[in-house]
């Protein structure tokens, strides 16, 4: 929401095209801004108040206005297979578009029709009476063969709610019937326009006879699930008409076939394309991403019915006391023959001098032992006789804790894939990818609160099960 945020003053007035990999929440993200969840969000603030930074950012981009009240509204428009059954069952390329257009504003209008019959039924207003009071005051890019029907230059929303199930239906006949009917005389349809676009414009809506106080954001979700044709044709019908109502597309990283769409046009100027991995990646964001993903547990956990308060608490990072000590003294051990060399003195009375056997000492350790393997290979060697100084290994000794960590999986046999911070890294900024994983997590979670085995889970537990679930991905 803070990325949208950033690009306020342009996202509701060129098309917005946000991007990611799969599982990255462009869904959700869609859906949190219909009439049904801005409403639950309105609804939460008092009860829930973990959900009013979430409804601070909604108004923040005007969708509820300080009063509470609905301002603008999306229509969520999935790209289902039913698009893509077009081309299966015509071979001609204009007929394709020709049935393709019309089942898409058709099912622009049934939404825009059930949002109104949601806000309208939260009002305490009967749909069927107001259905009449609504009308869409400029039909002129109506197709032809609808504004004929009409003497008025005017339609009222029940015209065109039962306009849009007469093209639904013909449509749903037409593709039933592999084609084998004639679509030019029974679908009242005969240019290639998103007509919707232009008669959902707020300034074209009246409601008795007034201008309507919602704003429509229309919300093509998947993008990519349609065919390359289809795809094509809605970029570049968007792109080159500049629809009068706002437009927001989410679709996946993998689609990048856009040299020949976006040909003329430029980033920025003529629509906004943001990709969301880009707004958290990097060592600032890292933090953003890790909050996010702890958000969605958060809340997951809160809807199971089990006895698990955190997710995070229990992913345990304390290791057997004995194993750590184990391998702190077997390290002594094998580091005091250069005990003798003048060169590493200070470091081996450092590592003998460790009274704490924990896993903080055990990194210590090893990052001492990666520096004195690698002084030893260096090329350029100093004397053996000059001691080296603690003050000129500090530096180096910091930056090699993560390679300590990893080397302590190899030299101590110890878990390296654990914890709730390894579990966000392994996902790759992808949440479908870390909602898969932490399941396996939870399961066994479960499994051992019904045994009322109520200890975290042990870094050996969390990587067997997290190799285990790799290992199966890899199969797949």
């Amino acid at each position: 929401l803070n990325i949208l945020k950033n690009e306020i003053t342009e996202i509701f007035v060129k098309p917005l095209i946000l991007r990611s990999s799969p599982g990255f929440g462009k869904t959700s993200l869609l859906k949190l801004f219909t009439a049904q969840i801005l409403r639950k969000l309105i609804s939460y603030q008092s009860a829930h108040s973990d959900k009013n930074d979430l409804l601070k950012a909604v108004k923040s981009l005007n969708f509820i206005d300080e009063e509470n009240k609905i301002r603008k509204v999306g229509l969520y428009i999935p790209c289902t297979n039913l698009y893509s059954n077009i081309e299966d069952v015509i071979e001609d390329e204009k007929g394709k578009n020709i049935l393709f257009f019309a089942l898409l504003n058709s099912r622009i209008i049934f939404e825009f029709i059930q949002t109104l019959k949601f806000i309208l039924k939260e009002q305490n207003k009967n749909f069927n009476e107001e259905l009449v009071e609504i009308s869409i005051e400029d039909i002129s890019k109506l197709p032809l063969n609808l504004k004929e029907n009409y003497e008025k230059n005017y339609l009222s929303l029940k015209d065109f709610y039962n306009y849009a199930i007469s093209v639904e239906k013909e449509i749903l006949k037409y593709i039933d019937n592999f084609g084998l009917v004639d679509y030019d005389n029974s679908i009242k349809l005969s240019n290639l326009e998103l007509y919707s676009f232009n008669l959902l414009s707020n300034s074209n809506i009246k409601y008795q006879g007034k201008n309507f106080s919602l704003d429509f954001v229309i919300m093509f979700d998947d993008l990519h699930k349609l065919t390359t044709l289809q795809r094509d044709l809605i970029y570049k019908t968007i792109l080159n008409d500049r629809y009068n109502i706002s437009i927001w597309i989410t679709e996946r990283l993998s689609i990048l076939r856009d040299n020949s769409i976006f040909h003329g046009t430029t980033n920025n100027r003529d629509y906004i394309n943001i990709h969301l991995e880009d707004a958290i990646r990097g060592k600032t964001n890292k933090k953003i991403f890790s909050n996010f993903l702890s958000n969605i547990t958060k809340y997951r956990m809160n809807f199971g019915s089990n006895n698990i308060a955190s997710f995070e608490s229990k992913l345990s990072t304390i290791f057997e006391a004995q194993d750590i000590e184990d391998a702190i003294r077997h390290l002594q051990k094998e580091l005091n023959i250069y005990s003798e060399s003048i060169k590493y003195k200070q470091l081996i009375e450092e590592i003998n001098n460790f009274c704490e056997y924990n896993f903080g000492t055990l990194l210590k350790i090893l990052a001492i032992s990666i520096y004195i393997e690698r002084n030893r290979l260096n090329k350029q060697q100093t004397f053996d006789f000059v001691e080296i100084e603690k003050s000129e290994t500090e530096e180096s000794l910091s930056t090699l804790k993560p390679s300590a960590e990893y080397f302590s999986m190899i030299k101590c046999k110890l878990a390296y894939y654990y914890s709730y911070e390894k579990i966000t890294r392994l996902a790759s900024y992808n949440t479908e990818q870390f909602l898969s994983i932490a399941s396996k997590l939870y399961e066994e979670m479960i499994a051992r609160s019904i045994i009322n085995k109520e200890e975290p889970l042990s870094p050996d537990l969390q990587e067997k099960i997290i190799e285990e679930y790799a290992n199966n991905k890899w199969n797949e």
